[in-house]
């Protein structure tokens, strides 16, 4: 969220945005909704939130994928033809973080699958689906 703030600080002042003409937005709309996205994430990283939202909390946390997701539509939109230094190094950060998010979601609907547990009433041949988890 802070380096997206500092970023949209830099380009405010660099390129004097008109905030009352409508083709400002559309022209950054990606930027726009991720960093909107990014400070409902911010506000809501912490401890308050998690107990106020509940399971809500993780559903909302859900939109850095979609984040993700708009950073590399921003990048790209943004940069190409006019590659910086940076831009690669981007898209390697991003593709990354994409993919360990993957990985972990991964892992994640792994463990909640059923577990398989012994029926301790019926002896060790006896097999039930766990679903409590």
């Amino acid at each position: 969220f802070y380096l997206g703030l500092w970023h949209a600080a830099m380009m405010i002042g660099k390129r004097n945005f008109d905030f009352f003409n409508i083709k400002t937005y559309s022209v950054y709309a990606q930027g726009i909704t991720s960093f909107f996205v990014f400070a409902i994430l911010t506000v809501t990283s912490n401890d308050w939130s998690v107990k106020k939202l509940k399971k809500n909390w993780k559903r909302l946390h859900q939109l850095t994928y979609l984040c993700l997701l708009l950073l590399l539509w921003h990048i790209w939109d943004k940069m190409s033809g006019h590659w910086s230094l940076l831009t690669p190094f981007s898209y390697i950060v991003l593709i990354g973080m994409m993919i360990l998010l993957l990985i972990r979601k991964l892992v994640e609907s792994r463990n909640e699958l059923p577990l398989i547990k012994r029926n301790k009433n019926k002896g060790t041949a006896a097999v039930t689906l766990d679903s409590t988890k």
